[in-house]
């Protein structure tokens, strides 16, 4: 037969129709009739370039069963969903799109940190994220690590080590945390992301070493002083922190545009807030009221709502307590409860949360703190610019 030649088959349909696979590693291009397409001889120069695309593509299949078995039980986060989460849809919007999973995927840091005032919110906006990245990407592993403390991190670092069956997690003589920290950064593990709560001590992760950790290949037998050298490193994985130091916050995320500042809830979501958690009972005018009273920071609020359904009363009542003298003001916020993502060794009490953040800044300086205590003896609405910046400066 003779004529012009034609392609009868388009490369679509000679292919697999799917242009996500479209990269050379997924296509063998040969030149052959249709009904010698798959027939080759032993020497044949088209079979090894066809072998070569085939062994690829094998050892990609085993990949992705590895990412697959590691992935089924990868979801370590240590508290139930919070039902009663209301809000912050801009700030989660934020995270996703700094983190790599927002819409545009066009700009994606591997590190994000919040900040922001004890009991503003930082832990239960991370723990919505969690539950969004479960339910959203099934491939992707989630990881929560408590770092109010070193043996709170190393603790959470060494039952990960054990739960994954990290090689060699059960040697005493093994840096345990480093161990886990290399096997994180190896490409099979696939996608994750790594909570790093209540990291609010800057010199558990950054202060100056005493002995450096081994961060090679060889398992490590000196621990880092530093706990800022297990976080994993690496294109594959991800890290949201939490802190109430912005200059942690900086540290952790290398640079501003990966920071993101936690305020107070405004109105409409603290109304919100307490009317799903108080039900009929709070009126859009009573709940309005108690929002402003307690400055719409929501570990107030979700400890007067507690204070308000353990006593059968209304929010009046409870405002009428407030405003009956400060001495009952402190003492409402110094009630202690629970709720959902409050780890039981952070402090839950308004007050006592605040006391802590007050000894932080004492511990950084001794004139702040008494400007501060100088402050607390007057009007909390009215205190001159001025008066702040001049010994600022």
């Amino acid at each position: 037969m003779s004529g012009e030649r034609i392609i009868l088959v388009t490369k679509a349909s000679a292919t697999h129709c799917r242009h996500w696979e479209d990269g050379p590693e997924n296509i063998c291009a040969i030149n052959r009739s249709h009904s010698d397409m798959v027939k080759f001889g032993v020497e044949d120069h088209d079979y090894e370039s066809v072998r070569g695309k085939l062994e690829a593509l094998a050892q990609r299949a085993l990949t992705v069963q590895s990412r697959l078995r590691a992935g089924k039980t990868n979801f370590l986060v240590p508290y139930n969903q919070n039902p009663d989460y209301i809000g912050r849809l801009e700030t989660l919007d934020t995270i996703k799109e700094t983190l790599g999973y927002g819409k545009s995927q066009t700009t994606r840091y591997s590190r994000v940190s919040l900040f922001g005032l004890g009991g503003v919110g930082k832990t239960q906006i991370t723990l919505a994220f969690s539950y969004w990245v479960r339910d959203n990407y099934s491939d992707v592993s989630i990881f929560w690590v408590h770092a109010a403390s070193t043996d709170r991190f190393r603790q959470a670092f060494t039952s990960m080590a054990a739960e994954f069956q990290v090689p060699g997690h059960d040697d005493s003589k093994s840096d345990v945390p480093m161990l886990l920290r290399r096997w994180l950064e190896r490409e099979e593990r696939g996608r994750w992301v790594m909570i790093i709560d209540n990291a609010d001590d800057k010199e558990l992760f950054f202060a100056r070493e005493t002995g450096r950790a081994n961060t090679s290949k060889e398992t490590s037998v000196q621990s880092s002083s530093r706990l800022s050298d297990y976080l994993p490193d690496c294109a594959h994985g991800s890290i949201l922190i939490t802190t109430r130091d912005k200059k942690a916050a900086l540290r952790f995320s290398q640079g501003k545009p990966s920071i993101i500042e936690i305020e107070k809830m405004n109105q409409n979501e603290t109304v919100q807030l307490l009317q799903k958690t108080l039900g009929k009972e709070a009126s859009l005018e009573d709940a309005e009221s108690l929002a402003a009273r307690l400055e719409y920071l929501p570990l107030a609020l979700v400890q007067a709502a507690a204070f308000i359904q353990e006593n059968s009363i209304s929010i009046r009542e409870y405002l009428q307590l407030l405003d009956e003298s400060d001495e009952n003001l402190v003492d409402q916020l110094s009630e202690p409860f629970t709720t959902v993502g409050r780890d039981s060794d952070v402090p839950n009490k308004v007050t006592t949360t605040w006391i802590v953040s007050f000894n932080q800044i004492q511990q950084r300086g001794a004139l702040v703190s008494q400007i501060l205590s100088f402050i607390f003896l007057l009007d909390r609405q009215t205190i001159p610019k001025k008066f702040v910046s001049r010994y600022c400066n």
